[in-house]
């Protein structure tokens, strides 16, 4: 799913299915996004739930990006566990943060 303000791509959301009822969420924004990336990504997510069987969102947010999680917490998702030295970045691990959002929880 694209974002576009005035017909000016800001970003997208890729989705991938983990098995019917739970999709993973791979976010990729330009930073002219803010503003309006938590309200777009509200409305994302209430349109994969109400056109699709996606019945639960995943994402996976290295620790350090703290922008990233701030935006996912915005949208509604919840901290469900960490993937303990899982992302390698610039030679050092960090743990990946899990997040994620079920139909209805808005």
């Amino acid at each position: 799913m694209g974002l576009f303000k005035d017909d000016i791509y800001l970003g997208l959301w890729m989705f991938v299915p983990q098995n019917t009822a739970c999709w993973e969420v791979h976010t990729c924004l330009l930073p002219q996004a803010w503003g309006q990336a938590a309200i777009a990504g509200k409305e994302m997510c209430n349109w994969i739930f109400n056109n699709t069987v996606c019945q639960r969102i995943i994402t996976n947010v290295p620790s350090f990006n703290k922008l990233a999680l701030i935006l996912a917490k915005n949208c509604g998702f919840k901290e469900f566990g960490r993937n303990i030295k899982s992302f390698l970045y610039n030679d050092q691990l960090y743990d990946q943060v899990m997040l994620g959002l079920s139909k209805g929880d808005n």
